[in-house]
Order: structure tokens, then C-alpha cells, then sequence
């Protein structure tokens, strides 16, 4: 068996699409799972609109809804863009309005291989750093730096110990 060669995906970030999504999410996932099925790019490609359009066929409730939530107008403009006009016959236009809206949202990404030159991690110096870690604030630790401010803790320290002994029921 060969390798698969591309990646579903699906596009979002348009508040039409995610509007779509958050109504159909779970049918367009089910699309999406039909197309990783497919066994290359080419072929997924190919056979996109096709499982759409069979999708659209088995569920024909949803084409309306679909269309209606993504916003008529705003896939009547994208369509006529797309495809240079509009087609006369109604019933059509609604599917294959459905069918770009869906079409829109999911994407089919090409997977490339390239061959990297490998080299052993002790060739990076990004992890080259010192750790410091934390001893003992005593005043004879070299740690003593760290105790920037004691006197202002302390009395805060003091204070917030007051307001939770005042404030507790033991």
C-alpha cells in the first residue's frame, strides 16, 4: 500500500463558515472522513464535489438550512463569481449552492515529502543554557539576591495573615 499523500482540513475564520460549522459540524466531518478515504491527492480531489454531492442527495433537508444559515445572498454572489452566472433552474441553483458552501469549507491539502539532512541533537545549542535553582534564603546563602523586597512581603505576609485568621471558622 502506498503512502497517502494529503490531508483533510477544513477552512474557518469567515463568521458565514462558522456559522455552517456550528449548525453542521458533525455531517461535514462526515464528509471529510469519506474523503480521507480516498487512497491519493489526485483522486481526492476528483472525487470531492462528487461525495458532496452525494451527501447532499442522501440528506436533501439539509441543502435549504445550509444555504439559508451561510446567508443566501452572500453564496448567490460567491456562485455567480465563481461560475461566471447564475442557473435558471431553481432546484439546481440550491444544490449546487450547497454543494459550494460545503465545498468552500473543506480543503484538501497536498502532503510533499522532502528530504531533510539530519544532524545529531548535540549539533544545536538551543538547549546550551545554565539552570539556577532555588536554595535557601538564608543570609549567608549566594541565593540572597533573591530576597528582593522582604521587608514589603513581610508585612503583607502579616496583613493577609490577619484577614484569614479573622475571616475563618476554625
Amino acid at each position: 500500500m502506498t503512502e497517502k499523500n494529503f490531508v483533510v482540513s477544513f477552512n474557518a475564520g469567515d463568521d458565514n463558515i462558522d456559522s455552517v460549522l456550528a449548525g453542521y459540524n458533525r455531517q461535514i466531518m462526515e464528509i471529510m472522513i469519506t474523503i480521507n478515504n480516498c487512497h491519493h491527492y489526485n483522486n481526492a480531489q476528483n472525487r470531492k464535489t462528487t461525495i458532496i454531492y452525494e451527501y447532499i442527495e442522501a440528506n436533501k433537508r439539509d441543502i435549504e438550512y445550509i444555504t439559508y444559515i451561510y446567508g443566501f445572498e452572500q453564496a448567490l454572489i460567491k456562485y455567480q463569481t465563481r461560475f461566471n452566472g447564475l442557473n435558471s433552474n431553481v432546484s439546481v441553483l440550491i444544490k449546487d449552492l450547497a454543494i459550494m458552501i460545503i465545498d468552500e469549507i473543506i480543503s484538501i491539502y497536498e502532503v510533499q515529502k522532502e528530504e531533510v539532512e539530519k544532524n545529531p541533537i548535540q549539533d544545536y545549542n538551543i538547549f546550551n543554557c545554565e539552570l539556577k535553582r532555588e536554595r535557601s534564603l538564608s543570609a549567608d546563602s549566594n541565593d540572597s539576591y533573591l530576597q528582593f523586597n522582604m521587608d514589603v512581603r513581610t508585612d503583607y505576609n502579616t496583613i493577609v495573615g490577619k484577614m484569614i485568621s479573622e475571616n475563618s471558622n476554625y
